[in-house]
Order: structure tokens, then C-alpha cells, then sequence
């Protein structure tokens, strides 16, 4: 995420937080389902104790529903997203992206993949840093040998 943002002339405070304070026991999110692209976006808003579990039980449903991407989209700004995002990745999230924000609120985005097999070697870039990218992301991409 660093060098994103280095490359972009953004230079956000970087740290860890304090993850070990007492999360509260409900998170607030949304998700928005997009049935012409057959995708879902899960919007995060706070992140409680019950997220994982939540998240396990809303991914096997929208699995079942044959959506063919699920996005989860993470407040930087809260410290308890670097708490979660191992747990979300176990899970058969990997990197996306992120979602830079005029308020600062920018987000972490991640994505499932539902019986996809991305080959990567067709993907096109426009540059260098673009072709790290492309290589970070397939060798999270758990569908990937």
C-alpha cells in the first residue's frame, strides 16, 4: 500500500494503532448486491467482534447465489482493519485495490473470486509500477498454482 501511495504523491501517516483495545460486539456494514455484473460490495463501516463469523455466513451465501465477486471494502483509517485483514484473507479474500478518498477516509479493498481463474498473463499493463501490482495481486490470488 505504500508504494501506491508514493507513487501517487500521497504520503498518509502509517501505523499499526492500538488493535488491542476492546473492539465493540456488532460491526456496521452494508452490502449492495449487483445482479447485471453478478458482484457484491461489502461496505465496512466499524469493525466489531461478530465480523468474522458475519462475513463467513454472508460469503457462503452470496456463493451460493453464484456471484462471481464479492468486494469488502475496509476503513484505513480504523485501526481494528489491520486486526482483521489476515482473518478476511483466510477467508479466500486477497488484494484489490485501494479507494483513495478527498476526506481521507480511504479504503482497503478486497476481493473473492467465485469459481473464477484469472489468467494473469493476459492482463495488460500501463506501466512498471502497474506490473508489480498485477504480480502482487496474483500471488495472493488463491486460485493461482
Amino acid at each position: 500500500m505504500r508504494e501506491i501511495y508514493d507513487h501517487l504523491g500521497v504520503y498518509p501517516p502509517f501505523g499499526i494503532g492500538d488493535t488491542s483495545a476492546d473492539l465493540p460486539e456488532k460491526s456496521e456494514c452494508s452490502i449492495t448486491i449487483e445482479e447485471v455484473y453478478r458482484t457484491a460490495q461489502i461496505h465496512i463501516r466499524s469493525i466489531g467482534t461478530d465480523l468474522i463469523p458475519r462475513l463467513r455466513r454472508e460469503l457462503g451465501r452470496l456463493r451460493a447465489g453464484r456471484l462471481e465477486t464479492v468486494y469488502i471494502h475496509l476503513p484505513l483509517t480504523a485501526p481494528a482493519t489491520a486486526a482483521v485483514v489476515d482473518a478476511i484473507e483466510n477467508l479466500g479474500f486477497f488484494f484489490a485495490g485501494l479507494h483513495l478518498t478527498s476526506t481521507g477516509e480511504d479504503l482497503l479493498t478486497l476481493q473473492y473470486l467465485n469459481n473464477q481463474i484469472l489468467d494473469y498473463d493476459t492482463v495488460m499493463v500501463a506501466s512498471s509500477n502497474a506490473g508489480r501490482l498485477k504480480e502482487y495481486i496474483r500471488e495472493r490470488d488463491p486460485w493461482q498454482e
